[in-house]
C-alpha cells in the first residue's frame, strides 16, 4: 500500500508534478537493466541507494551520482515512470549532504527504480529538495511490509543509529535529546527492540523525512546504452 493521491500532493512539491517530456519510443525507454550489468558498467556497490563508482570508473563514462530506488521494500511512492515525479524516504536530514553539491546547488543524480527483481528502469536525471516529514497517520497508510523493512533495517543497520540513540535517550532521560546528545552519545544501541521502534514511530516521536524528486532532464543516449547492455546477455 502507497500513500494516498492526497498526502502525495501534499507532500510532492508543485514544480515536480509536471513530467519532464521524452521523445524516446516506448519500447526503448521501458527496458529495464539488472544492477549486476549497471555495477559491471558503471561501477558502485549493485547494493547501495547511492552507489559510488571508483574513480576509474567515472574517468571512464563521466558519472557519478547514481541513485537506485526500491519501490516495493523502501520508496513505495518514488517515481515510477519515466520523467515523472515523486517521493524518497530517509530517517534523517543529516543525510542530505548527498542532496547538494559543494557550491550549495542541488545534487542530478542518475536515477534507476526497482520494478521488479532483476529490472531497474532508468527513470531520468533528477533533483531532491526537502518535504515534509510523514505524519504518525500517514506513516500507518504504509503497508506492513514496507513499515516492517524500516524497522527491521533502522534496528541493524549503521544509518539507523541516531534513531536508535534517540529511542534510548528518551527512555533513559525521560524527555527528548537535544541534538548534541544525540550526536555525542557512544555505543550503537542495539538494544533498542523494534517494538520500541515502531512506537516510536506510532506515537510521532520519530517519522520518515521526506524529499521530493523533480525530474530535470532525461539523456536519451544514456538510455539506449542502457538497452544495448540489457540486451547484450
Amino acid at each position: 500500500m502507497r500513500l494516498d493521491d492526497d498526502d502525495v500532493l501534499r507532500l510532492l512539491d508543485p514544480s515536480a508534478l509536471a513530467p519532464y517530456p521524452i521523445s524516446l519510443p516506448m519500447n526503448l525507454r521501458s527496458t529495464t537493466i539488472s544492477r549486476e550489468k549497471l555495477s559491471k558498467r558503471y561501477g558502485g556497490s549493485p547494493m547501495d541507494t547511492f552507489p559510488t563508482p571508483s574513480a576509474h570508473k567515472i574517468a571512464e563514462h563521466g558519472r557519478r551520482n547514481f541513485m537506485c530506488i526500491n519501490l516495493s521494500l523502501w520508496n513505495p511512492n518514488g517515481p515510477q515512470v519515466p520523467g515523472h515525479g515523486g517521493l524518497f524516504f530517509a530517517t534523517d536530514r543529516k543525510e542530505e549532504s548527498w542532496m547538494r553539491a559543494s557550491d550549495g546547488r542541488p545534487t542530478v543524480h542518475t536515477v534507476f527504480a526497482r520494478l521488479r527483481s532483476n529490472e531497474w528502469l532508468y527513470l531520468g536525471q533528477y533533483e531532491l529538495h526537502p518535504a515534509p516529514s510523514l505524519s504518525a497517520q500517514q506513516w500507518c497508510a504504509l503497508s506492513p511490509y514496507v513499515r516492517a523493512c524500516w524497522i527491521k533495517n533502522i534496528c541493524k543497520k549503521n544509518w539507523g543509529t541516531r534513531v536508535r540513540a534517540r529511542v534510548h535517550l528518551r527512555t533513559t532521560l525521560g524527555r527528548e535529546p537535544s541534538r548534541d546528545e544525540v550526536e555525542s552519545a557512544q555505543g550503537s544501541f542495539a538494544h533498542v527492540t523494534p517494538e520500541q521502534i515502531n512506537d516510536a514511530f506510532l506515537n510521532g516521536d520519530e517519522c520518515i523525512k521526506t524529499w521530493s524528486m523533480k525530474c530535470v532532464g532525461y539523456d536519451e543516449d544514456f538510455q539506449r546504452e542502457i538497452v544495448e547492455l540489457a540486451r547484450g546477455g
